[in-house]
Formats: C-alpha cells, sequence, structure tokens
C-alpha cells in the first residue's frame, strides 16, 4: 500500500493521518518512508501489543523539524500525557484515527513549553489512557556521515522492555563503526 506524501505530518499538532492494517492472513507490517537519498524502515506492532507507557529514543540534532514522535490513538479521549526529561510536561487528547505529532523545530508554545530546536527527546515519558501506537525519530539527523537522513521507529510500551538483549552483527556499510 503507497501512502501520498500529501498525508504525511508536519508541525506539531493532531491530525486525522493515522491508518490502520488488517488481513485475512497472519502477515508481518512495516512502514518505509521512501525519498531518494533517505529512506527508513520500521516495524509496525499489532495492536494488542500496543501499551500505555512508553520511554522514546531519538536524537538531539538541529536540523530540519528536530526531535519528533507521534502517537495514534486505538480509543476516542485518549488523553497523552508526555514529561520532557526538562521536566516540562503537556498533554493532549485525541480519539481513535488520530494522531499527535510533536517536533523540537517550530513553536510549542500552544503547548506550554519551550524546548530547543536540537533538545534530545530521548528519555521523554508518554502515557496515554487507552493503548496508543507511539513513534519517535528525528526529521533529519547526522549519525556521524556528514548528510542527514529520517529516523523512525515504533516503540514498545514499557512493560515490553527486557534487561537482556540479542543483537546480531551489523551489515557492513563500509563507513565507520555500528553503535548499539
Amino acid at each position: 500500500m503507497e501512502i501520498a506524501v500529501s498525508e504525511e505530518m508536519s508541525g506539531s499538532e493532531v491530525n486525522n493521518l493515522g491508518f490502520q492494517i488488517t488481513s485475512e492472513n497472519q502477515i508481518q507490517a512495516y512502514f518505509s518512508n521512501r525519498s531518494s537519498a533517505s529512506t527508513d524502515l520500521t516495524i509496525i506492532f499489532e495492536k494488542s501489543s500496543l501499551g500505555t507507557e512508553y520511554v522514546l529514543s531519538s536524537f538531539g540534532d538541529n536540523i530540519g523539524e528536530g526531535g519528533q514522535f507521534s502517537v495514534q490513538a486505538t480509543e476516542d479521549n485518549t488523553t497523552v500525557n508526555v514529561t520532557l526529561t526538562n521536566g516540562e510536561t503537556f498533554s493532549q487528547t485525541i480519539n481513535a484515527g488520530e494522531t499527535f505529532k510533536f517536533a523540537t523545530g517550530g513553536s510549542n508554545s500552544g503547548l506550554g513549553i519551550s524546548v530547543p530546536l536540537g533538545f534530545d527527546l530521548t528519555g521523554t515519558l508518554i502515557q496515554t489512557t487507552a493503548p496508543a501506537a507511539v513513534f519517535s525519530g528525528h526529521s533529519c539527523t547526522d549519525i556521524g556521515s556528514g548528510a542527514c537522513d529520517h529516523i523512525v521507529e515504533q516503540m514498545p510500551p514499557v512493560d515490553a522492555l527486557s534487561n537482556s538483549y540479542i543483537v546480531g552483527e551489523a551489515f557492513k556499510n563500509g563507513s565507520g563503526n555500528n553503535l548499539v
């Protein structure tokens, strides 16, 4: 399924750009935002594995819209409570199918907060009153190569986190060390 560029979220706002994937058969779902020289991919979690508490991973460059996250509601009147690592908090209510996107670039004064473009969202706590899908990333980050790229990843809920992980050898890209 292809989604038109006109359906992409921008700024920090509530929008009706969420969608749901369903199939008669069991499937594995991925989301790829394809662009010339800037493509990223994330696995999509099934609805039953969504939670109500998340901790974000992101990146803190000051390029583009900066660090960003989105929350997609599965139920009407879902309150999204956000606690940034600097102690600032805000809340937003969204309905099933709606998404709330936050970006460090641009004005967030309507939310009652002020963070700089280079603010790293890593460690930000997202708590929702109903299960929700949470995505985090950065609009255009430079992870050591001298060029920026969009990164996005669906966050697992806190209750799905572990203290033991298995990491395979990364594919060789010839341009430097890998990060874990």
